[in-house]
């Protein structure tokens, strides 16, 4: 296993059972290897979440990627062609992370590349939180099943909210929404009110 493998598992591995960060728990790792038995990649998975997140590394980098397992192979022509059209659009909205099909059944996929050279746990971890922030702001726009945007909308409130209390300000949670996930300004705007509001309705407020 390559020794940028060797350090994400480990990442991955550690981490807070109670805390509700995705960045701060801890994954499931499992190895991804070939028919040589030589690992390839890493799948990280934890019940609590509906995503999954594959790494995999390139010849100068090693691909972050988050799945919700949609699989457009099997979309009817018409449904296919606007998942499509909505990954184009977002891959020129989004900031660092692009759309990508994957496997046999043309998985669509989110990920960065990140320079295996220089990568440390903070940017792994920002990569993380930028990936699955990007998910919840896109969701809805893929026609996921409502059950999965909910529970991916709910994980991202959940997360924003433990960080507010370790003392993320209003300004940092609006520039993280609007200029690093491509969430507008209407949508971040509401979810910074969810999180700010002292009724402690969370993010049930965002489906009434």
């Amino acid at each position: 296993m390559e020794e940028i493998l060797e350090r994400i598992k480990e990442w991955f591995s550690k981490g807070d059972e109670s805390s509700k960060d995705i960045v701060l728990m801890p994954w499931e790792v499992k190895e991804i290897t070939d028919p040589k038995g030589e690992v390839i990649g890493l799948l990280a998975v934890n019940p609590r979440m509906p995503v999954r997140f594959l790494a995999t590394p390139k010849e100068k980098t090693i691909r972050i990627a988050v799945s919700l397992g949609y699989k457009t192979a099997y979309l009817r022509g018409l449904d296919r062609l606007k998942a499509y059209r909505t990954a184009l659009i977002l891959n020129d909205r989004l900031e660092l992370a692009k759309f990508a099909l994957r496997g046999d059944e043309d998985e669509l996929v989110l990920y960065v590349d990140l320079d295996k050279s220089s990568l440390g746990e903070d940017e792994f971890n920002d990569a993380l939180s930028f990936l699955f922030a990007a998910v919840a702001a896109i969701s809805e726009k893929l026609d996921l099943e409502a059950e999965i945007s909910r529970q991916v909308m709910e994980s991202l409130i959940a997360m924003l909210q433990e960080r507010i209390n370790k003392g993320m300000s209003r300004e940092d949670l609006l520039k993280f929404l609007t200029k690093r996930v491509g969430m507008s300004e209407e949508e971040a705007s509401q979810i910074v009110s969810v999180l700010t509001c002292s009724s402690g309705k969370g993010a049930e407020s965002l489906y009434s």
